[in-house]
């Protein structure tokens, strides 16, 4: 279907296409991601897809030629170790603030402290495990337990947490 410049722009924009600007065909004209007829018509089917092949292209030749030094393997080591920790980190402060949160209506009330634990020791286990080879453990800091679950709770909670991934670190 032969459509104006206005009317294509409209055309991708009530299909949540990129490009639903007038100032957007234009561009993409003058860019030769899409072309027109003699009569300055364009071929909606026509524009679609060359519009999607060619801005494809043209990011693809922009990440070729993009200059970047080669990364060494000390250096991706480095970085790697770096945001595994920052990722353990994370867990630790976030996580059990996140579980502290949590309605635990659904549970009886003498079992919510140990599936509070449950949930800390899933996250924070498997994180740790995932990216043991990167992290020491020892350099991460402590759950602040009474902050996240308040004193009456947090000494319960921790000894659960901690029982649990004792077990699991026997089985891995």
């Amino acid at each position: 279907m032969l459509m104006s410049k206005r009317e294509y722009a409209r055309s991708r924009k009530a299909r949540g296409l990129p490009g639903g600007t007038l100032a957007a065909v234009q561009k993409a004209l003058a860019s030769s991601r899409i072309e027109e007829t003699a009569d300055g018509k364009i071929s909606s089917a026509e524009a679609d897809r060359t519009w999607r092949q060619r801005t494809s292209a043209m990011k693809s030749r922009a990440v070729e030629e993009a200059v970047l030094p080669p990364a060494t393997s000390a250096e991706f080591d480095r970085g790697a170790r770096w945001l595994a920790g920052e990722l353990c980190v994370s867990a630790r402060r976030v996580w059990p603030k996140f579980v502290g949160n949590l309605d635990m209506a659904i549970f009886p009330e003498e079992q919510r402290s140990a599936v509070r634990g449950l949930f800390v020791a899933i996250q924070t286990h498997l994180l740790e495990r995932w990216v043991a080879d990167f992290v020491d453990d020892a350099k991460l800091p402590p759950i602040d337990w009474a902050a996240c679950f308040g004193a009456a709770d947090a000494e319960h909670i921790r000894i659960e947490c901690e029982q649990l991934q004792t077990s699991w670190k026997r089985t891995d």
